[in-house]
């Protein structure tokens, strides 16, 4: 029985639903700007396809930024040896590198291809770059090779884990459309202008995971070859999505830990917890490359999802055994640490001294509330105090001793826009006192610098407050300490060494 008119339609537009991707799958939005440096031969050089390519992303408002190293006929074994593409490679900057291999070696020599990814690979990684591996294309004289390409490209990228730019895979379609001697000059091998078009074509949906569909053509293409090559380009398949890869293996570690999450799909987002749960869209997010901070035992899962494909589900437990130098409770938050001296006088319990509770409680405001916990920069652990100008925080510590000498120590991090931080203690006699102090940079700001003030409590005081506070400018504070002073210690005789 054929399903009622309405209910078809219904039944499309659910089905639809289910395949289109949702506002949920929302990828990572497209760089201001791109550097990536061409490795390979004439197969990139002719009609600059790394110049159509910037022409591409333009239209987009992405700068591609590049340079290439292809001199005619090169193997990626030349390269190696040849003095000046490792050099150009090992300086750095790159956000991808693209490596292209002689249009024969890759049915004629497998294993030498893949052993010459792998060391380019591990060189691009190094430098923190991206690989693209330029998959290439078959002889006019020789279709019938363009399999064994094709797969000698996809074995690399899965040994590799890089991306696969699939100009192989895409060209029996391009001359499907166009017919196969307009893909090429005269010699049946290079790429004429249509088939350097439809390269750059590829990259660009490699890169943005976007349709190719009303992208400029150069002006040496029609319109119609132009179509045609848009249309072969949109009908590669994407790669599905590469679940994420942490930086860090599951196991025990004696303090807090970052864990870097990557994923080689272009504008991925990664979805991740960190409780055990089994993660989904509306999980917590963050851009391919992001970290994760793990300030107590806790089992990571991610996946990252681009164009609609989710990937696999990345999954790590790690224990931690202390956070910051102090013993995990039960249930995972840091215990009071008592902080050790050459001999053992009575020690202040200083709570959460590195703030590896994520927040600076106990804590109250100073001035401004220009402050906060940050993992930027932190001396030790996961987190430290940022402070900014015009705010700041303080800490009262209680039970201190009357008529008592106390030592207070903090590491400090001037910012670059400043030339000192603040610091001082409060509130410590009747009528209360202040004693301020600066940590300079001397000349070397984003350095730490060790601060240590000492103070006598009045006769009916027994506590103190602790303030960081910044007048201008940014700095960075982290790892108190506040410790009864034993009689013939100097000031500062005690202080962290690590």
């Amino acid at each position: 029985m054929k399903a009622p008119p309405r209910l078809f339609v219904l039944l499309r537009l659910l089905l639809a639903a289910c395949l289109w991707p949702s506002a949920a799958f929302a990828d990572e939005p497209l760089p201001a700007k791109i550097r990536a440096l061409f490795i390979g031969n004439s197969y990139t050089h002719t009609f600059t396809i790394p110049s159509t390519l910037e022409m591409l992303l333009a239209s987009k408002g992405v700068v591609l930024e590049h340079e290439s190293d292809t001199p005619g006929g090169a193997t990626l074994t030349d390269h190696w040896g040849n003095g000046y593409t490792l050099v150009d490679l090992r300086k750095g900057g790159w956000d991808y590198v693209v490596l292209q291999d002689q249009s024969a070696r890759p049915f004629s020599n497998r294993s030498g291809v893949l052993s010459d990814v792998n060391r380019f690979d591990a060189e691009i990684r190094k430098v923190g770059a991206r690989t693209l591996l330029y998959q290439t294309w078959p002889p006019l004289s020789s279709l019938g090779n363009g399999t064994y390409i094709n797969e000698t490209y996809r074995l690399a990228s899965v040994a590799t884990g890089a991306t696969l730019v699939p100009v192989g895979t895409g060209h029996p379609a391009a001359r499907t459309a166009v017919g196969d001697s307009a893909m090429y000059l005269s010699d049946g091998s290079h790429p004429s202008t249509t088939g350097s078009y439809f390269a750059a074509l590829t990259f660009y949906r490699t890169l943005t995971r976007e349709s190719t569909l009303g992208l400029p053509k150069p002006s040496n293409v029609g319109q119609t070859q132009a179509t045609a090559m848009q249309n072969a380009a949109d009908s590669v398949a994407l790669a599905p999505t590469v679940a994420p890869t942490f930086s860090l293996a599951a196991g025990t570690y004696a303090g807090p830990q970052r864990v870097i999450l990557q994923t080689p799909t272009p504008r991925a987002t990664i979805h991740y917890t960190t409780n055990g749960n089994t993660p989904t869209t509306a999980s917590a997010r963050l851009a391919d490359g992001g970290t994760v901070a793990i300030a107590t035992t806790a089992t990571l899962k991610a996946f990252a999802v681009s164009a609609g494909s989710t990937s696999a589900i990345t999954s790590a437990t790690y224990t931690l055994t202390t956070t910051n130098g102090q013993t995990l409770l039960g249930n995972g938050t840091a215990a009071p640490v008592a902080i050790s001296w050459p001999v053992n006088p009575p020690n202040l319990l200083v709570n959460n001294p590195g703030f590896e509770t994520g927040v600076a409680s106990p804590a109250g405001t100073y001035g401004g509330a220009n402050s906060s916990v940050s993992t930027l920069l932190p001396r030790t652990g996961l987190y430290g105090v940022r402070t900014l100008g015009g705010g700041g925080f303080t800490r009262t510590v209680s039970g201190l001793t009357a008529s008592t000498t106390y030592e207070a120590l903090i590491w400090t991090q001037p910012g670059t826009d400043v030339s000192s931080a603040n610091w001082g203690i409060n509130n410590f006699t009747t009528p209360a006192a202040q004693l301020g102090a600066v940590v300079p940079t001397h000349g070397l700001p984003l350095a730490w610098r060790r601060g240590v003030q000492r103070f006598t409590t009045g006769a009916t005081n027994t506590s103190a407050q602790l303030v960081l506070h910044q007048n201008s400018g940014s700095a960075s504070h982290d790892d108190l300490e506040l410790m009864k002073v034993p009689e013939g210690y100097e000031l500062g005789m005690k202080f962290r060494s690590s």
